[in-house]
């Protein structure tokens, strides 16, 4: 999914864009939001860990969270 597919589909949906940037090695410890989030990868790769499952996502990947 390209980035303007992503941003066409999540404001449909009624989400919020934002953009995020982190710096390579970042690490924050599992926590939780008080909204639900839909993520693309534009470049880089994240590893996600999500009650005790990882998941690495790499540009291009997206993912749901909530």
């Amino acid at each position: 999914m390209n980035r303007t597919e992503f941003e066409r589909s999540v404001a449909a949906e009624g989400y919020e864009i934002v953009e995020r940037h982190m710096e390579k090695g970042t690490f924050n410890p599992e926590h939780a939001h008080e909204f639900d989030a839909r993520l693309l990868l534009l470049e880089g790769e994240i590893t996600i860990c999500c009650e005790g499952e990882e998941r690495t996502y790499r540009p291009g990947d997206s993912c749901s969270m909530s």
